[in-house]
Order: structure tokens, then sequence, then C-alpha cells
């Protein structure tokens, strides 16, 4: 007799009810989640910073811009900077590897990159050289450079670009101080 009564048990509305409130906790939370990771990729996709690099060559010089296409700051974890595969710590040893230590009377200026914050559309020029001779020897030699940067979004999602543009997302990025550019 006990058995019978345990199977009508279930079939009490009161059970359910109780079943049906659980059934019901169970989607609304697989449905809270859900909400809740596709916001989280909204708010990151409102945020998104997207560094290029644009090298120019006119009449006023050769230029190497480092622009943010997204829709959030960039903010430059490393840089660096090789010549025919030699790494490259400063701007003058830049010079001396691209001119041949030829005595060249460059017209140049230089920004700092690491650590640096770019802002959404904003652009720097991180190499500029205005002498003419100067310029055309850079632009002839530019595919003797490489570049690779990393940079983050503000909620630390790290992407690394090299000079052609081409990029990789990162989990996380670990800085190598001996390889680092120095400003």
């Amino acid at each position: 007799m006990r058995k019978r009564e345990n199977k009508n048990m279930f079939l009490k509305p009161e059970m359910l009810i109780a079943i049906s409130a659980i059934l019901f906790s169970v989607c609304a939370l697989v449905v809270s989640i859900t909400e809740v990771n596709i916001m989280r990729k909204q708010q990151k996709a409102t945020v998104w910073p997207y560094l290029e690099l644009l090298p120019s060559y006119n009449e006023s010089g050769f230029y190497v811009l480092m622009q943010n296409k997204g829709v959030g700051p960039a903010i430059v974890k490393s840089f660096i900077f090789k010549f025919d595969g030699e790494i490259i710590k400063t701007w003058d040893d830049f010079l001396i590897k691209l001119f041949d230590n030829d005595s060249v009377s460059v017209s140049n200026e230089w920004t700092t990159i690491n650590g640096r914050v770019i802002a959404p559309n904003e652009e720097i020029k991180i190499i500029k050289i205005e002498s003419d001779r100067a310029a055309r020897h850079a632009i002839r030699n530019y595919h003797r450079i490489d570049i690779e940067f990393c940079y983050s979004s503000i909620h630390n999602d790290y992407w690394l670009v090299n000079k052609n543009n081409e990029r990789c997302s990162l989990s996380e990025y670990e800085i190598d101080d001996e390889i680092q550019f120095q400003n």
C-alpha cells in the first residue's frame, strides 16, 4: 500500500507546483547567465581598440603612423623594433643602422610609444623623417624594418600586431625587457 501512495505523491497538485517552480527557476538561471555573457561581450565591444601602422611618404617626408581606428582607448604594452632581424633599442641605434653610419643630416621626430594610451581616432607619428634624401632612403629600406607591438583594451584583452597589420588576440602577454624598445 505504501508504494502506491508514493507514486501518487508526485501527481498531487502541490508536488507538481513545486517541481514546476524548480524547473522555471533553473530556466531563469540559464537565461540570466546567457544575458550576462551577452552584456559582457557588448560592453567589451563598446570600448574595442584597433591599432594599425600606416607608412606614408609624401613631399613632407617619411612617416610611420600608429592609428586607433577602434571605438575605445588602446594601451600600448610593448613595442619591438628590428632592423635586418637585429633588435633595435633606441631611435639613435635605428638611424645608425638605417644610414649605415653615414653622417646624414636628419630632421626627425620620435614619439614615446611604450605605455602610451591612444584614444579612438587618434593617430601618432612614431617615425617622422623630414629630410628629403633621408626620407627616400627610409622608404627604400622600409622592408628591412620589423615592428611588432602589443596593445590592450581597458578590459585587458590583448592583441599582437606586426608592421603589416596582421594581428592575433592573446589571453595574456608578458613583456620581455631584453628585446623591448626604449623610447
